[in-house]
């Protein structure tokens, strides 16, 4: 169904089948929707996407879609002696105790799933436990950034296998129901059948793709267990990082940049977007080589306070593959220690994104720059 909805644009590099997109895919849902300066085509809606949720009209689960609470976690710490760092034996403790692609743990890990309301078989469960503390592939990393004063532990990861489960658990329940749909017409009067055919008909389409009444209270139920799975999974592998280095888990050092979710404090729906409140610290991710902007949100309404989630990609991961070389790559990565600049992740290579440039001048009205971390050592998880 295509509905009139008042898009916000704020993209750099518009695509106009994205208006479309918006239009086909929300069913009437949202009066309004803002598209990040990052934003490009996605599943059903760009990467990108941001505007405010009434439950009460319903949710679909692909506005989110699959990683569920998926974001940056930042731990602070002092500056490090780089130099008298043993950065392979960091490597190495990164593959020992934190699974990347699709490993997982060899033991569950506590994790309080008591509540969730998805119906999985106890096995299945367990697998999500394990998959704690893990790194998953694709874009997500481990990142050391030097700063001005500080050192940074970052890390991109979301709720791994168990986010996709609950978005492909939600979808199934989005099927037009024929058999109820029939019931419904056959006790109508036969004298008002012919009238109501038609509304009787969008009520069942509605269902076919928006989640409403329970089934949207049980998802957004799931869903706000899956984004406390995504922090905690994040949580833990800094953890682990810390262990390397000799430092404890402090709470006080630690704060997160979440941009795939629905954020329960305003309301708002975020695919590729992170919160920008006004005071709040945030996190946007550039490339592997010329590594993050730490920056201050600005509250801005027109922006629905929100910002980019990173800097955008200039060339589709096949793209990359096809016209970055393995040589040029490896070459760009020079400054950075790491042992994962490898054929695997060549669609990752700081080539592949957006200038920082462009990010810094378009985000001016929802952010204030603090400074811009450099990374000194990048690890890329591995499908």
């Amino acid at each position: 169904m295509k509905s009139k909805i008042n898009i916000v644009n704020h993209a750099i590099n518009f695509d106009y089948g994205i208006i479309n997109d918006v239009h086909e895919n929300t069913h009437g849902l949202y009066d309004e929707v803002h598209l990040m300066p990052d934003t490009h085509r996605g599943k059903d809606v760009p990467v990108g996407f941001v505007a405010k949720v009434d439950v009460e009209k319903g949710v679909i689960p692909n506005i989110v879609g699959v990683d569920i609470g998926c974001g940056m976690s930042v731990y602070e710490i002092p500056k490090l002696d780089v130099e008298n760092i043993d950065w392979k034996a960091f490597y190495n403790h990164i593959n020992e105790n934190i699974p990347s692609g699709p490993k997982l743990q060899d033991k569950t890990q506590k994790f309080d799933f008591s509540n969730l309301i998805m119906q999985k078989p106890k096995e299945k469960i367990e697998s999500y436990s394990r998959a704690l503390g893990t790194l998953g592939g694709g874009n997500h990393f481990i990142e050391i950034n030097s700063g001005k004063d500080n050192d940074y532990i970052v890390v991109h990861s979301g709720s791994r296998k168990f986010g996709l489960d609950i978005c492909k658990y939600y979808n199934k329940m989005l099927e037009f129901d024929l058999e109820a749909y029939k019931n419904d017409l056959n006790n109508t009067p036969p004298e008002e059948r012919e009238n109501l055919k038609d509304s009787i008909k969008a009520k069942y389409n509605k269902t076919a793709h928006i989640l409403i009444g329970e089934k949207a209270q049980s998802y957004i139920n799931d869903m706000k267990i899956a984004q406390k799975f995504a922090s905690e999974n994040r949580r833990k592998m800094i953890e682990k990082i810390l262990e390397f280095f000799g430092y404890r888990f402090n709470a006080d050092n630690f704060w997160e940049s979440v941009h795939n979710y629905i954020d329960f404090e305003d309301m708002t729906v975020r695919k590729g977007a992170t919160p920008a409140r006004k005071g709040q610290k945030i996190i946007v991710p550039i490339n592997m080589r010329d590594g993050s902007i730490i920056a201050m949100g600005k509250g801005n309404q027109e922006w629905l306070q929100s910002a980019p989630h990173g800097a955008g990609r200039v060339m589709s991961r096949s793209q990359a593959k096809e016209s970055i070389s393995l040589q040029d790559y490896k070459e760009s990565m020079e400054s950075v220690k790491s042992f994962t600049v490898t054929e695997n992740t060549l669609d990752e290579a700081p080539q592949a994104y957006r200038n920082i440039d462009e990010i810094v001048e378009a985000t001016k009205e929802t952010m204030d720059i603090i400074e811009v971390i450099k990374p000194i050592f990048n690890f890329k998880g591995l499908q």
